[in-house]
């Protein structure tokens, strides 16, 4: 089995300066700078829907908004190729966070104290590690 190989990249900080909430209440912030599959956005997202749909009532909406940044590749060279001539071909695309970045806004008229428990479960298989915000009223 080959190795993935990662391109490596300069990301400018200038870009990654949204980090005041805009369209929610409430919202995650990354922490640690990683990759990031989407799958694993996707399961949070199915994790967070899943847990707000049982707490609010049908007068309670509750929207997420994701603010996903920089798509990187991942080149990966075929089985039983010889060394050299270059990196492979485009094998994946991941999803690149830097720190302090806001990564999810979440818009609902829940209190904290019933939404903090939520995203304590939802971010437990996370790979980054995210820190809970919200507006002060």
């Amino acid at each position: 089995m080959t190795k993935k190989k990662l391109f490596k990249f300069k990301i400018k900080k200038n870009l990654f300066n949204k980090s005041t909430l805009i369209f929610g209440n409430f919202g995650m912030k990354t922490i640690s700078k990683g990759l990031i599959h989407p799958n694993n956005i996707e399961n949070l997202r199915r994790k967070l829907s899943k847990q707000f749909k049982r707490i609010q009532n049908k007068n309670t909406k509750t929207k997420l908004f994701f603010n996903l940044c920089k798509w990187k590749s991942v080149t990966k060279k075929p089985m039983l190729s010889r060394m050299g001539k270059g990196a492979g071909s485009i094998y994946k695309w991941n999803l690149f966070f830097n720190q302090g970045v806001l990564f999810i806004e979440i818009l609902t008229e829940l209190p904290i104290d019933v939404v903090f428990p939520i995203y304590k479960r939802a971010i437990k298989s996370f790979p980054l590690k995210l820190k809970f915000i919200y507006k002060k009223l």
